[in-house]
């Protein structure tokens, strides 16, 4: 597994578009239909906004009393959910649904959760 993320600062408002590069380079073996999860790439972001009436806030003692700053910050985590599809050069499945070894079968069935029954 090989993840990196990529990213800029703006310090400017600007016209031109900012772009921030997440990836992800797994390899994994999988069904054809079957869904893989890829993630675990996490960024934090933190942004401080100061305020200030104009002329008022740079005041030397009272200049306090005209400003503010403020800090927020966020979390993101990328999930990426893959489901291959085995297509001929024709661009038909190769499989149908029922020829998928895991879509018959689907979920094993899960025992009845009993209050206060213990586990082993």
């Amino acid at each position: 597994i090989n993840q990196s993320l990529a990213g800029g600062l703006i310090m400017v408002p600007t016209v031109l578009p900012h772009f921030t590069v997440r990836q992800v380079v797994s390899t994994v073996n999988v069904w054809d239909g079957q869904t893989v999860v890829l993630g675990g790439l996490l960024s934090e972001t933190v942004t401080t906004i100061k305020d200030q009436v104009p002329v008022l806030g740079d005041l030397p003692l009272v200049g306090r009393l005209f400003r503010s700053e403020s800090k927020t910050s966020g979390k993101k985590n990328l999930l990426i959910f893959v489901t291959p599809t085995l297509i001929d050069p024709a661009g038909n499945r190769l499989h149908t649904d029922e020829e998928m070894p895991f879509a018959q079968t689907g979920f094993p069935a899960q025992p009845p959760v009993v209050a206060g029954a213990e586990r082993n």
